[in-house]
């Protein structure tokens, strides 16, 4: 197991190396991903959309393994690359391992593109048996590698959609996962927005909660976390069931959800995400969709379930355009001081800045300045 080889002097290689590069090629990186929190994983959260390709896929893994063990029987020594073929198919052979390993590099680096994925990843593993079958001169492997190849990729392809960026996403978020699991398959931001149809389509598919509610929105630069507490403080000692959501989190992540004061359980943020994540799944834009969104999404239909007589609605960025706004009559609006902020988005100027704070406005509503 432990022979060396010399690549550029007698070329030869231990047919050892090669099995443990496989499994490296295999293994590993599926054994390590757990620990990556990456922003979107599509690998760990695709979901089965064909049980017969999964199958044809196992039994053809297997037999190429079966016929990989046969070589190790038969080629116990070092084996050959003298001939040109060999050396040809020994390079495709390698080609494909360092391929592998690199679109692995770029995944978990967060480039999760349909090119990266399918061709680094999913074509380049299969296609190893179809090479070392042809170097060894196996062509029962080689065969059994190339059906092999055309059914994981179509199993693989199956179980993807990509949307308009190009950017993978699952066909279906796993309802196994835990909340916190499900929210980060989302970016921070999502893709950027020109109006509010997004998340009005999202809470649309959860029945509009938000219109079973009554809110006090709060806008601004400074002051707004601030100003939501001193809200909801006040009407929890008044005796009314408050609501409260803000961002970002202070402690954890279940803290920009509260009733009464207490955060969301973890309970019922896993519960309610997988409400979501079936109206997710319906929706055409779904890998648009930004964490902010779901978790105001999941924040609605647990305020709603806890039968909150208020909730005070921090914004997130700006107020014009920010998902919040998605509400129509609060009992009152508030914007606090306004300085330069998120200059790249919301403007440059004051009085830009200024006018997307100011969108919280609505005819007919108070609004405290």
């Amino acid at each position: 197991m432990f022979r060396f080889f010399k690549l550029f002097g007698s070329q030869y290689v231990g047919f050892w190396f090669i099995g443990l590069l496989l499994f490296a090629v295999q293994e590993i990186p599926y054994m390590v991903m757990p620990l990556f929190h990456l922003k979107q994983n599509p690998i760990m959260n695709m979901a089965e959309t064909s049980k017969a390709l999964d199958i044809c896929e196992k039994l053809l893994g297997s037999l190429c393994i079966a016929l990989m063990t046969f070589i190790v029987r038969k080629d116990s020594k070092l084996l050959s690359i003298s001939s040109g073929s060999e050396k040809l198919f020994f390079a495709l052979t390698a080609a494909v391992l360092l391929l592998n390993f690199i679109g692995w590099g770029f995944y978990f680096a967060g480039h999760q593109s349909f090119f990266v994925m399918m061709f680094f990843i999913v074509l380049m593993p299969p296609l190893y048996y179809v090479f070392i079958g042809l170097w060894r001169r196996n062509y029962i492997l080689a065969v059994a590698g190339c059906i092999f190849t055309a059914v994981h990729f179509a199993h693989v392809w199956g179980n993807l959609k990509i949307n308009r960026a190009g950017r993978i996403k699952m066909v279906e978020y796993s309802s196994q996962n835990s909340g916190m699991e499900f929210i980060n398959a989302f970016t921070h931001s999502g893709k950027p927005v020109k109006d509010l149809s997004r998340i009005k389509r999202l809470l649309a598919a959860l029945g509009d909660p938000q219109n079973s509610l009554r809110f006090v929105h709060i806008a601004g630069t400074n002051g707004k976390g601030s100003t939501a507490e001193m809200f909801s403080r006040i009407f929890i000692d008044a005796g009314l069931k408050t609501g409260c959501f803000t961002s970002p989190f202070i402690i954890r992540y279940n803290d920009r959800i509260r009733v009464g004061g207490k955060d969301i359980p973890s309970s019922d943020l896993s519960r309610i995400a997988e409400k979501v994540c079936t109206a997710v799944n319906t929706l055409p834009d779904s890998a648009d969709l930004s964490q902010f969104e779901i978790t105001q999404a999941i924040a609605f239909l647990y305020f709603v379930q806890q039968k909150c007589d208020i909730v005070v609605l921090e914004t997130g960025l700006g107020g014009l355009l920010d998902c919040t706004n998605v509400i129509t009559t609060p009992l009152l609006t508030v914007i606090t001081t306004i300085d330069l902020d998120h200059t790249a988005i919301l403007g440059d100027t004051i009085a830009q800045i200024a006018a997307q704070k100011a969108g919280i406005i609505k005819p007919n509503v108070p609004c405290v300045l």
